[in-house]
C-alpha cells in the first residue's frame, strides 16, 4: 500500500520486547510499534549445586532465573554474553566479566584464558553454540543446566492483522528459534517484510519469500540491533512513502 506508514513487530518475549517499544519510542516516535511474543519464558524448578563452579550466562532469562532463585550466590563468578546480562548479573551481587556479544565469542575467551573455576551453564531448553559440549572438549571442566523453557505463543490478533494487509512489516528477530517461529506463523502473509536478524543464524531461519530486504546487525548487541531497526524504519519509510 503506497504511502502506508510501515509496522514494526516485535516478537520477542518479555521483558525484552517492552523494553524495546520503550527504546522505539524515544527513537522513532512516529512509528507503529506492535508487540506480540512467539514465545512465553517458563522457569523451571532446576536442582542446580553451584558450589565452587563459575556459572556462565549467555541470556537476560537465565539472569532473571539466578535472581528468582537465589541459587547462586552472591560473590560467584560469571561468564556473560551481552552487556545488559552482565549488567543485571552484577546487579545481583555476581563477579561478572562480559566474554562478548555471542555464545562463539565467550567460547574463543574462555578457551584462549581458561578461567580458574570448574564451569556450569544455565541455559534454556532451546540453546545455540552447544557451549557446555564445545568448552569440554576445549579441556574445560564444563556442565550444563536447563533451567527455563521457551513455550512457543500464537500471534496477536492485531498482529495477524497486520500480517494480512499489504502495509510494510519490519521485523526484528532476536533469535533463530524466534526467527523460524515467526516465519511459521507468515507463511501465507501479504504484508511485503523487512527483516533485521541479530544474527547471520537468525537470518537463515526466516524462510518467508515474501520478504523485500534482509539485514543482519553488524554486531548480536542490543544497542546495534536497535541502530538497525532505526535506520530500516526510515529507509522503508522514504522508499514507501
Amino acid at each position: 500500500m503506497q504511502g502506508a506508514q510501515p509496522i514494526i513487530l516485535i516478537t520477542r518475549p518479555e521483558p525484552g520486547a517492552t523494553r524495546l517499544t520503550q527504546a522505539l519510542g524515544v527513537r522513532c516516535p512516529q512509528a507503529r510499534v506492535l508487540q506480540s511474543p512467539v514465545m512465553r519464558i517458563r522457569y523451571m524448578d532446576a536442582p542446580v549445586e553451584i558450589g565452587d563452579r563459575a556459572v556462565i550466562l549467555t541470556s537476560q532469562n537465565a539472569v532473571h532465573w539466578v535472581a528468582q532463585t537465589g541459587v547462586v550466590p552472591a560473590g560467584t563468578l560469571a561468564y556473560c554474553v551481552g552487556a545488559r546480562t552482565t549488567a543485571r548479573a552484577r546487579e545481583l551481587g555476581l563477579i561478572a566479566h562480559q566474554m562478548g556479544d555471542s555464545a562463539g565469542e565467550l567460547v574463543t575467551r574462555l578457551t584462549d584464558t581458561p578461567p580458574p573455576a570448574r564451569l556450569i551453564h544455565l541455559r534454556g531448553v532451546h540453546s545455540r553454540g552447544d557451549i557446555a559440549a564445545t568448552l569440554t572438549r576445549a579441556g574445560l571442566l564444563c556442565a550444563e543446566q536447563v533451567v527455563y523453557a521457551q513455550d512457543p505463543v500464537p500471534l496477536t490478533q492485531a498482529a495477524q492483522s497486520a500480517l494480512q494487509d499489504q502495509t510494510p512489516v519490519i521485523l526484528p528477530l532476536y533469535s533463530p528459534r524466534s526467527a523460524a517461529l515467526l516465519a511459521g506463523a507468515a507463511r501465507a502473509a501479504r504484508a511485503p517484510f523487512y527483516t533485521v536478524a541479530i544474527s547471520s543464524a537468525a537470518d537463515t531461519a526466516w524462510t518467508v519469500p515474501q520478504t523485500r530486504a534482509r539485514h543482519v546487525a553488524k554486531r548480536p548487541s542490543a544497542d546495534c540491533m536497535l541502530d538497525t531497526i532505526v535506520a530500516v524504519f526510515d529507509a522503508v519509510q522514504n522508499l514507501e512513502g
